[in-house]
């Protein structure tokens, strides 16, 4: 396999072929004719009534000729001031009674900014100004003149002025979104999200000419005066009739010549636009990749192999070496759709005739073959062990690969073709999208839909859950559509929409940052490298072309980051593991059971029991259950956070409220309070307040979580990590939820149940009957992991500096009290020398 001089590559023949660019060339710009002074005299010396030329004329008076030379100058002059176009055919647009010009294509810092800055004169320049060039200054351009729009109705029509951001795309409170769109295209038909505009782009106050659309005092005729008397003085400030105008934001205050919805439109934060190559880095050619919308052709596996579907045959690129494998060629049969499972070498092929193949690609051997659909399955999708399908006789099947039975479940949602699929492991949904254009959201594996939207009006393909966010997922319409629209699946509400201007056929969300990833014109095929860095893109020009959009991820954890496994784990946890040493894993994250975390850990590759799991809501439930003494009438445990604590709760048959319960996930309203502060509404058997990381709390739960703490509850904490890493940044931890009790209940501090407390290492010894000398806690965070093995008199601390903690100066110097006795850049390092 060997590149060639374009630096493409062949995916089935290998044989060099060169990609070219047609040149562009731009077009002549016509010219206005020119006026001379030979033309002038010629003018000058035609005379008589018919115009025709008359012998013995009498000669030109020279003060005539002066003027009229100076009238045509004067006359040039104007049209160099004028910005007007080239002469044209075509028919000039007809306005109607409001004239707002069409700005496409005009320069808005040459068309309004008339005045220089020294306030001199601007003289005109006959050298023609060389249009800059770049992304960035299109996507300025683009900005100015969404900007200006804005502006200008606001002005107008006063109340219809837009937001200058888009509403927040989380649907959690805790998880604020700060992100923004990133697109691949051209730039002739780049679309960036609106941002705002520096008052220099406007034109001055003193040159833009304006109508009073307030009355400054207010008059009252004679008979509407109750005692009769006239007088012309103004009596009243304007809506003095209802009472003074206290509004300080009023227009009737204001010292700007804009109104208030126009300076907070100039005034809000500016959002910077990025920069994305609009030349791929690499080129693979790809012949016979199907112009086809509603397949899935294109994988990117967690391995970094590249899997394309090309007619009959899979192919398989090593993104680290290069080299091209031939993996299957299906003699009568045509592959519609390839998708890897999350992790492992296994990758799933639908075909045309409806079959769904199942190979390991280390061996290039095909494992099973199942049946099930009657036309193409188009669409793929992995849950750990459950493969789902779509295809075109509008069935969606769950396949259990460890069963020997072809399907799990059967569901029939979509009137037409299912062309688009994606699970949210985490929530546990699947996403689905057809050409009905309905999307339908399913929970886990339920064979009745649990929302089904209907606002697209175009296929739906593009489908892509946020992986920084719960339930924030994002989706796309085709043709007729265009739009990508964000949907809180908890609440199953649309958060907000873009208008792309494009067919919408693929989106994909960053892994390293929170940003989403579309295209304009037909890019059919889309898929992202396991690092997130590189995006793929796919299209009919039977060509994969390769796009720098993201940087490396700044990694947030001991044992991975997001979805993204840190290099080294696996191979040191079995180092670890075959010397003999046993291996506990601990966590304050008290939203997942231990049975979620099992789970997790065998998605990431990483083989665990539920044994071996040790989190802050299992220590809270032990805790509870096994060390508080409570009355039987008091045994119950009102619960501020997730289904975790729920589920080690129901092991240890401890009786709860709250949590997830849909009664408490509400505004509180009037009754609420009168039926708080008479006991009416609170639980006589409730003796525990359990707080812990909870993506939806709200003024209601605090209100009842006070009442039972007011009556003597106890006041129980997960843990209390004031904040928590994600996707590169800090966000609030479980401890930022106990905190405002706290602050109600007079600084009242919980009692503590994950890291740093050592009721949690009294547990944790308890069960696993360990020597504390001969251990060591392995952390990221000073203030947790390695307090937590310090004040438990463990053996050693390790510190790991892909999370929190990022150099030794965060531990080192006065006033530091807390520092590990060994660290390592990453938990990898550990199998070095």
């Amino acid at each position: 396999m060997g590149e060639n001089q374009s630096g493409s590559h062949d995916l089935s023949s290998m044989n060099p072929r060169f990609l070219e660019n047609p040149s562009t060339t731009d077009d002549a710009m016509p010219r206005d004719n020119d006026i001379n002074a030979n033309s002038i005299k010629r003018r000058a010396h035609l005379g008589g009534a018919n115009g025709h030329d008359r012998e013995g004329s009498e000669p030109v008076d020279p003060g005539a000729l002066s003027r009229a030379l100076q009238g045509v100058e004067r006359a040039a002059r104007s049209r160099e001031r004028t910005p007007v176009g080239s002469p044209s055919r075509k028919r000039q647009r007809i306005y109607g009674d409001r004239f707002i010009p069409n700005r496409d294509g005009r320069d808005l810092q040459a068309s309004f900014s008339l005045i220089p800055d020294n306030n001199s004169p601007a003289t005109p320049s006959k050298a023609k100004k060389r249009t800059p060039h770049g992304e960035l200054h299109f996507q300025r351009n683009e900005e100015a003149n969404r900007t200006f729009s804005n502006l200008l109705q606001s002005e107008i029509f006063h109340h219809t002025v837009p937001q200058p951001t888009p509403p927040t795309l989380s649907p959690d409170p805790v998880f604020p979104s700060s992100s923004h769109s990133t697109t691949i295209h051209d730039p002739s038909r780049a679309r960036t999200p609106p941002s705002n505009l520096s008052s220099s782009v406007l034109a001055p106050a003193s040159l833009t000419p304006s109508t009073p659309h307030k009355n400054i005092f207010t008059y009252m005729s004679p008979q509407h005066h109750r005692n009769g008397s006239a007088h012309l003085t103004p009596s009243r400030t304007p809506q003095s009739r209802h009472g003074p105008n206290m509004d300080p934001h009023s227009d009737l205050y204001s010292v700007s010549p804009i109104n208030y919805d126009s300076q907070r439109l100039l005034l809000s934060p500016k959002k910077q636009p990025r920069a994305v190559s609009k030349v791929p880095f690499k080129v693979l050619d790809a012949p016979d990749l199907a112009d086809d919308f509603y397949l899935n052709l294109v994988d990117w596996g967690s391995s970094n192999i590249l899997g394309v579907g090309l007619g009959p045959c899979v192919f398989m690129w090593n993104s680290a070496s290069g080299k091209v494998t031939k993996l299957c060629d299906l003699q009568d049969d045509t592959v519609t759709s390839v998708s890897w499972i999350q992790r492992g070498s296994h990758i799933a092929i639908g075909t045309d005739k409806g079959l769904v193949q199942i190979w390991d690609a280390e061996r290039c051997r095909r494992l099973r073959t199942m049946t099930g659909h009657s036309a193409r399955a188009g669409a793929l999708a992995w849950n750990d062990h459950i493969l789902t399908s779509g295809s075109r006789d509008r069935l969606i099947l769950h396949r259990d690969v460890r069963q020997p039975e072809q399907w799990l479940r059967k569901l029939a949602g979509h009137k037409q073709e299912v062309c688009g699929l994606r699970w949210n492991g985490e929530d546990g949904q699947l996403a689905s999208g057809g050409n009905d254009n309905k999307l339908m959201v399913w929970d886990k594996l339920n064979a009745t839909p649990l929302y089904k939207f209907s606002d697209h009006t175009a296929a739906v393909k593009a489908i892509a859950w946020s992986p920084h966010q719960h339930h924030l997922l994002a989706s796309g319409g085709g043709t007729a559509d265009r739009r990508i629209k964000f949907w809180n699946t908890s609440t199953g509400t649309c958060i907000n929409e873009i208008d792309t201007g494009s067919q919408v056929c693929n989106l994909a969300w960053s892994k390293n940052s929170n940003e989403i990833v579309s295209h304009t014109y037909r890019v059919l095929y889309l898929a992202m490298s396991p690092d997130g860095q590189t995006v793929v893109t796919g299209a009919g020009d039977e060509t994969l072309r390769f796009w720098k959009c993201f940087n490396r991820r700044q990694r947030d954890g001991v044992l991975w980051s997001g979805d993204h496994l840190f290099e080294g784990t696996v191979g040191t946890l079995e180092m670890l593991r075959s010397k003999g040493k046993q291996v506990v894993f601990v966590t304050n994250n008290s939203t997942k059971s231990r049975a979620d975390y099992k789970q997790k850990l065998g998605s990431m590759g990483i083989p665990a029991s539920a044994n071996e799991v040790f989190g802050s809501a299992y220590s809270a439930a032990i805790y509870i259950s096994r060390i508080l003494s409570l009355p039987p009438t008091q045994d119950t445990v009102f619960v501020i956070g997730e289904s975790g604590i729920e589920t080690e709760l129901d092991s240890e048959s401890v009786p709860h409220i709250g949590g997830t319960d849909p009664a408490y996930n509400r505004p509180i309203t009037p009754a609420d309070y009168t039926a708080i502060a008479s006991s009416d509404a609170l639980d006589p058997s409730v003796g525990v307040v359990l707080v812990g990381l909870d993506y939806h709390v709200n003024y209601l739960k605090l209100a009842y979580a006070l009442a039972y703490l007011r009556r003597g509850a106890k006041f129980l904490a997960t843990n209390m990590d004031s904040t928590l890493p994600s996707a590169g940044s800090l966000f609030p931890g479980a401890g930022s939820i106990s905190a405002p009790l706290v602050a109600m209940m007079d600084g009242q501090q919980p009692t503590a149940l994950g890291k740093p407390s050592q009721a949690m290492m009294d547990a944790i010894e308890g069960k696993f009957q360990f020597d504390r000398a001969k251990a060591c806690m392995v952390g990221d965070r000073l203030d947790t992991d390695i307090k937590f093995g310090l004040e438990g008199g463990l053996g050693g601390t390790l510190c790991v500096l892909t999370g929190v903690t990022r150099s030794e100066e965060d531990w080192e110097g006065e006033g530091k009290d807390v520092a590990p006795m060994a660290w390592v850049r990453e938990l990898g390092d550990l199998r070095g020398g």
